[in-house]
């Protein structure tokens, strides 16, 4: 995986998005590939998720400062959300700013994430 910087924000792209623009036979890919598959995913825990908001931050279990995570970057079966507390597996980007964040989320075997449980996704308002 590789990152695009752009102005307004930085966009995580994958590689088998890439393959589909550049031939087979490019250098280019073949240099992407090897990088796509020599970097390594991050495990961590989600410290908290705001499901209403679309963001939290994940807590590295190597140590170090916790990680933004966005919906966006989410890697689920329909609804985006993380669980506070869910185990994760993630690659780290930097932002156009220089600030780290997640991408690439998934669960801690490589498919889709737990998610937060249903009920949260509505408020109060909603409940019966």
């Amino acid at each position: 995986m590789f990152s695009l910087a752009t102005r307004a924000a930085t966009r995580s792209i994958h590689f088998s998005q890439v393959k589909a623009v550049i031939p087979a036979s490019s250098s280019l890919l073949s240099s992407i590939r090897a990088f796509s598959e020599s970097s390594d995913k991050v495990s961590g825990h989600v410290k908290w998720f705001d499901v209403k908001k679309g963001f939290g931050f994940i807590t590295p279990n190597d140590g170090g400062d916790d990680i933004f995570v966005h919906q966006t970057v989410i890697n689920a079966e329909g609804f985006r959300s993380l669980a506070d507390g869910e185990e994760v597996l993630f690659n780290v980007d930097v932002d156009h700013e220089g600030r780290k964040r997640a991408a690439d989320v998934t669960g801690p075997d490589g498919g889709f994430v737990q998610g937060a449980p249903r009920r949260t996704f509505y408020s109060d308002e909603h409940d019966m």
